[in-house]
């Protein structure tokens, strides 16, 4: 597992504006569950990461700040197995070497690519027997949400 980062520590930006998609439909339609921020500011420094297209790979990671040993609101990352993918594109992946907890839902899900990260969804869901944490994921497609 990659070391903790509190989310303290993380640059944070103004936020201008925020979109959702006309069809969302809350928790029921979980592809659509994602918004599009508008930065005040551009950011100096880094480029954007690109979207994936096609199948995603067979192995992902997810960055989440949700429930865990060290508390909440530490930025933390782990591997995940793509299981299956949906005729939607729904991508439902399996964590490895630790759980994803309620609060890491929206985190970006990334591959490493040729030049760097690439952005393949945003996690939607964890299905869980406790509802708090577990091992299986759903993740919506960033080439839909975006």
């Amino acid at each position: 597992m990659r070391p903790a980062i509190r989310v303290a520590e993380v640059d944070k930006y103004d936020v201008s504006s925020a979109d959702l998609p006309e069809e969302y439909a809350g928790l029921l339609e979980l592809s659509l569950d994602t918004a599009v921020l508008r930065l005040a500011a551009p950011v100096r420094g880094r480029r954007p990461i690109p979207i994936g297209r096609g199948l995603p790979p067979s192995v992902l990671r997810l960055a989440g700040a949700g429930l865990s040993q060290q508390g909440v609101g530490v930025l933390k990352t782990v591997r995940l197995d793509r299981l299956m993918v949906t005729s939607t594109g729904l991508v439902i992946a399996a964590a490895r070497g630790s759980e994803v907890c309620r609060g890491d839902s929206g985190g970006p899900v990334v591959a490493d690519g040729r030049q760097g990260p690439v952005l393949w969804g945003v996690a939607s869901a964890v299905l869980t027997r406790d509802g708090t944490c577990g091992r299986v994921v759903v993740i919506a497609p960033a080439r839909a949400s975006f």
